[in-house]
Order: C-alpha cells, then structure tokens, then sequence
C-alpha cells in the first residue's frame, strides 16, 4: 500500500490519516523504522481502504467557504468559535470536573480538534459552521482526552456518560465534515 505523506513528530505511536481526497497520511515518531511504519499501514489496509471507499462514494459537494477567504474573515470566525469553545469548555469542566491547560483556534485542515501531552486543547475555526451540539461534542470528545490518551473503548464510554447521543453527533461529523476541512 502507498503512503502519500509521512510526517515524523516527537509523538510515541503511529497514526493513519485518510484525508477527504483520499490519500494517506502516516504520522510516526521520529525513530520508527520504514519497516515499522509499512508494517503499520498493511496491518490496517483493509480500514484504509474502506475509508478511501466511503469517501470516493460520497457525491462531491462544493465548499462553503468562498475561494480567497480573507484573514480577516477567518480571524472573525476564529473569535465567534473562541466564544462558543470557552462556552462549551466552562460548561462542561463544571458537569464533569475535568480540567485543561489552555485552549486555542486554529487553523487545521484535517482534524476538529485535539489534545496535546501537557492539556493543551485545539479547534479548528471550520468548527464554527457545525451546530453547537456538534461543537459541543467535540469538546468533550477533547476534554476526555485529558484523562483517557486512546479512543479505547473506556474512553467511549466516557463520552457518552457526558453525552448519551454522541453518536449521532459524530455521525454528522463523518457526513458533512469534509465539506468544512476540505
């Protein structure tokens, strides 16, 4: 199986990416092995390839950000999703007693949100088209990454304990966010 980009990062584990053209992203730590690495990705051909099958069946849908979107355009999106982010973050650090380090908005293009190792929460801004149940979902889904680093299955059910339809959220993630981070 071909890798169509990899990235090596001080991370400690290897990770696969299907971007929404389709194409292979291997994410792995800095020493991993070239044999290591396509161990990995022909251990997982047959979830690469059923990724890859969903999107290139999915019908091309036009982007809604217009070509050229100015900074200043993006640095508004990025305030309104700060504002419902930290909305979110408050609400759901007092429901669950989950903590964080920080919060920032970024600009990222193939991923909703992350956690760093020291609690470091990101957003992408094209978060900010998504409904608030879906903004809030991701939030959550970031907040339990404080406590649980994997997406085991403890870690699910983490999340639905905070929120039971979670889902049908991702669900609507899955179905309509490549038009958001493409």
């Amino acid at each position: 199986m071909k890798i169509d980009s990899l990235i090596r990062t001080r991370r400690k584990t290897l990770a696969l990416i299907v971007k929404p053209d389709a194409s292979i992203v291997v994410r792995a730590p800095k020493h991993a092995s070239m044999n290591h690495i396509m161990d990995f990705v022909n251990k997982n051909e047959n979830w690469i390839k059923k990724r890859q099958d969903k999107i290139k069946s999915q019908p091309v849908q036009e982007k809604i950000f217009p070509e050229g979107l100015t900074p200043s355009a993006i640095r508004l999106y990025k305030k309104e999703l700060k504002d419902k982010v930290s909305e979110s973050l408050d609400r759901y650090c007092k429901i669950t007693g989950l903590k964080y380090k920080s919060f920032k908005i970024t600009s990222a293009k193939t991923r909703w949100g992350s956690c760093s190792a020291r609690g470091t929460l990101c957003f992408t801004w094209r978060l900010v088209m998504a409904p608030p149940e879906v903004v809030d979902y991701v939030v959550v889904h970031e907040l339990v990454h404080t406590v649980r680093r994997d997406h085991s299955k403890k870690f699910w059910t983490r999340v639905e304990a905070i929120i039971p339809d979670y889902k049908l959220r991702r669900t609507w993630l899955r179905k309509n966010g490549r038009v958001f981070l493409s």
